[in-house]
């Protein structure tokens, strides 16, 4: 069985565009994956910050204020498993299957070539050089030094 992530917090910063929209207003506009009541009911129950406090729906938005939204810890999609083509002190490079996205993002956090690289390495910061889509196969270079 698969284990939960660790959650994730997305992060909006209030823009003159958006200032004097609600909390709510701003959810239901910008997010249309989710419905009204769904961000209604992730606003009173806590998930919805405003600058790291408590808020309401009705709470009127300032430019400059940043918004986050604390989703809780899902299960991600089965990713298909990666090898290491070559690796030495400064270089990375992955023979990177099609179906493994690079960087989080699109509901994957940590099953991502970068956060299993992370799990394998974990006392370095294995930086991608170039992109490689989600459904791209390929070779991906990865820097291990600022050298790289």
């Amino acid at each position: 069985m698969s284990e939960l992530n660790r959650g994730w917090i997305y992060r909006d910063r209030i823009t003159a565009q958006t200032a004097g929209l609600t909390v709510l207003e701003f959810y239901s506009q910008r997010y249309l994956h989710s419905i009204e009541s769904e961000w209604q009911a992730r606003i009173e129950s806590g998930q919805i910050r405003l600058d790291d406090r408590p808020t309401t729906a009705t709470t009127r938005l300032k430019a400059g204020q940043e918004l986050q939204y604390h989703r809780p810890p899902w299960i991600e999609p089965p990713v298909p498993t990666f090898a290491i083509a070559y690796e030495d002190a400064d270089l990375l490079v992955v023979n990177k299957p099609a179906g493994l996205p690079v960087l989080p993002g699109g509901g994957f956090v940590e099953h991502t070539l970068l956060g299993q690289l992370r799990q394998r390495y974990p006392d370095e910061l294995p930086a991608p050089i170039h992109r490689l889509g989600r459904g791209t196969s390929g070779l991906m270079l990865l820097a291990r030094s600022l050298s790289a």
